[in-house]
């Protein structure tokens, strides 16, 4: 007891009451996270909680147990943590069986008989058994946040829960219940890249405030009760998106593929700003896709589940079965455009180019093919590059442009790999394909191909990206994009036409085609951003053309559209507030259908049509991303059902 009467008071809590301090002091002034056990002088990484652990022989701890403490003073510190123990129950003691009515429906639910008890000192089991438990009031209810918010929080990078001492000390916990985690992910065949889903967050949350004791659920449980419910959920999001759908319009994505089962399927989903709405997937299989049957299958969307007054346009690819049935549902709904899908358009002229510059993309796939079929080689090269060669895009044909773009900018790392030890004293430089594989990579020729097919290639993989995407509505941006698309080529090209013509020529060929829409044209000159910027002024009267006409298609009263004429030429003349200093900056930094959103209400029905052609996509990849989606469900007939 001398060392501890001995002991700086500098290196102590003041005014402190828990005995523990009187066998334990701060290393240093400096290092407060870490106790000196004054008994053994043991150091405890965990603050005075660990010395406590320390001293206590607590079992389950992670605590070194102290070889010098005794049972007069464990008893000690037991009797002072039971006081504080029975004074916190006594502080939540008001948790009055009305309050508990009022907020019930909020509490985790066991069972409908279970009853949860908050009693006094007499009602809680000892320490060591509850150690593990979470006490929790009725003013947590009020105090967390909403579980889905807290995740979003977490995925956005904000910030998060506040760091203790407590967390630090369960990164043991977390390891042992991740592995729990993954076991489980393994042994029932679960995709890992279903880990990184927004929904298996929340789940992990929900957990989290349950606390310890939650029964897993039953299959009924799930396949039934949590079936419905979802089901419930989707038609509530259903009605937010056609709320949505009234102020921006939509676009009608449809699609058709074949699975693995060689059932023959057509997805059909709504675009807008607020996102992308899976509204149904229909099987084929039985039926011969005329444009009769499209027709029908499209109009009833259109008429049952979206509403005519809110689509804009119908996307599809640019089969002719499908241009026919749009042209059977613009007969009957005069103010829908159809619009192909310029995913699609971009990614033919893709396959187009790539077929100028077929050797060299044949030399590189047979370069990532031998290195990937061999791993130690795999690995070699991993080492000199830093990472793959490999990029997948989003399509095929951008896949094998953004590979050669990779291999272009290792280039320099896959030539050395060809000359180091690992390769020359390897068995792979021996072998046919080895040989073949050194040659080309140390062809200049090879690499003079590799950069003239990027010339023509990656500008247009940027537009596609565009309108892939999902970061911004594409309309506004697409034919300003594809203009730089097309002049970044000839810059590539040093502005030499027999080198940069043929390129030129392809995307004409089918873009030329893309174009017959009038939204493009309308889109363009209602983005603020790149209509006032642009350079092309004998283009102007064409787009101001179409762009009329666009606007006509969609209101068809005269009234109506004399009142966009006149409101048109107050846009384009700057006139008014659009000439204000803080609205004419919003233009670069503000998305177009915001921007008419916020500052458009001087010409309300210009701003009602602005909102509906720029919330536009260009594109329907979105059904392309739900193909699977079928495949992966283990029992589809439980969602036949269900009328989504």
């Amino acid at each position: 007891m001398s060392s501890s009467g001995a002991s700086s008071s500098n290196l102590r809590p003041a005014n402190t009451k828990d005995p523990a301090w009187k066998y334990g002091e701060y290393k240093s002034a400096t290092e407060k996270h870490i106790v000196k056990c004054l008994l053994c002088s043991h150091l405890c990484s965990g603050g005075i909680t660990r010395l406590k652990e320390h001293i206590l022989h607590s079992p389950g701890a992670n605590a070194k147990p102290c070889p010098r403490t005794t049972p007069e003073i464990r008893k000690e510190i037991e009797e002072f943590m039971n006081k504080k123990s029975e004074s916190k129950c006594r502080r939540g003691s008001f948790y009055s069986e009305d309050f508990a009515r009022d907020i019930g429906d909020q509490q985790p639910h066991v069972g409908d008989d279970d009853v949860i008890e908050i009693g006094g000192p007499s009602s809680r089991p000892p320490p060591s058994k509850q150690r593990r438990k979470n006490t929790r009031g009725p003013m947590d209810l009020f105090c967390r946040g909403n579980v889905e918010d807290v995740v979003d929080q977490r995925l956005r990078g904000g910030p998060g829960q506040q760091t203790t001492l407590e967390n630090r000390l369960k990164k043991e916990e977390r390891k042992n219940a991740i592995q729990k985690i993954a076991r489980w992910a393994i042994t029932a065949g679960v995709s890992f890249h279903a880990l990184t889903s927004r929904s298996f967050h929340v789940a992990l949350e929900a957990i989290g405030r349950f606390g310890s004791g939650l029964a897993p659920p039953s299959m009924h449980e799930i396949s039934e009760t949590c079936l419905q419910e979802e089901v419930r959920e989707t038609h509530k999001i259903l009605e937010i998106h056609k709320g949505h759908w009234k102020t921006y319009g939509c676009t009608l994505m449809c699609d058709g593929w074949t699975d693995r089962r060689q059932r023959s399927l057509i997805n059909f989903l709504a675009n807008s700003p607020k996102g992308t709405m899976f509204l149904k997937s229909i099987d084929a299989s039985a039926h011969s896709h005329t444009a009769i049957y499209l027709f029908k299958e499209i109009n009833d969307v259109i008429e049952n589940i979206i509403g005519k007054e809110n689509v804009v346009q119908i996307v599809t690819d640019n089969a002719a079965n499908y241009k026919a049935a749009c042209e059977l549902v613009i007969e009957r709904h005069p103010t829908i455009f159809w619009t192909p899908c310029a995913a699609h358009c971009i990614d033919l002229i893709l396959e187009d180019i790539g077929k100028m510059h077929i050797r060299t993309i044949s030399l590189a796939r047979r370069i990532t093919v031998f290195i990937y079929a061999h791993t130690q080689l795999l690995h070699c090269m991993r080492l000199f590059c830093n990472g793959d060669i490999v990029r997948p895009g989003p399509t095929r044909f951008a896949t094998s442009f953004l590979t050669l773009q990779s291999l272009w900018e290792h280039k320099n790392a896959l030539r050395t790999l060809m000359v180091a030890d690992e390769w020359t004293k390897s068995k792979w430089c021996n072998l046919r394909t080895g040989k073949q594989t050194e040659r080309t990579i140390l062809s200049v020729q090879f690499w003079k191909g590799v950069q003239r097919a990027l010339h023509a290639g990656i500008p247009l993989v940027h537009v596609l990206r565009l309108v892939d995407g999902d970061e911004k509505p594409s309309m506004g941006y697409l034919y300003n994009a594809m203009d730089r698309a097309k002049e970044k080529i000839k810059e590539n090209y040093q502005y030499r036409p027999l080198q940069y013509g043929p390129v030129i020529e392809v995307i004409e060929g089918r873009w030329s085609r893309q174009m017959s829409s009038d939204l493009y044209h309308a889109g363009f000159v209602l983005n603020p951003g790149v209509w006032f910027k642009t350079a092309d002024r004998e283009a102007v009267q064409t787009h101001m053309l179409r762009c009329v006409q666009a606007m006509a298609k969609m209101e068809p009263d005269p009234e109506v559209q004399d009142r966009l004429q006149k409101q048109l030429d107050y846009y384009l003349q700057e006139s008014g507030p659009f000439s204000w200093g803080t609205i004419v900056r919003a233009r670069d930094n503000t998305i177009p259908v915001n921007w008419w959103d916020k500052y458009g209400g001087e010409v309300p029905e210009l701003r009602k049509v602005a909102i509906k052609i720029l919330g536009l996509t260009c594109s329907s990849s979105g059904c392309e991303r739900n193909w699977s989606a079928f495949e992966n469900v283990s029992c589809p007939y439980k969602f036949m059902k269900y009328d989504f």
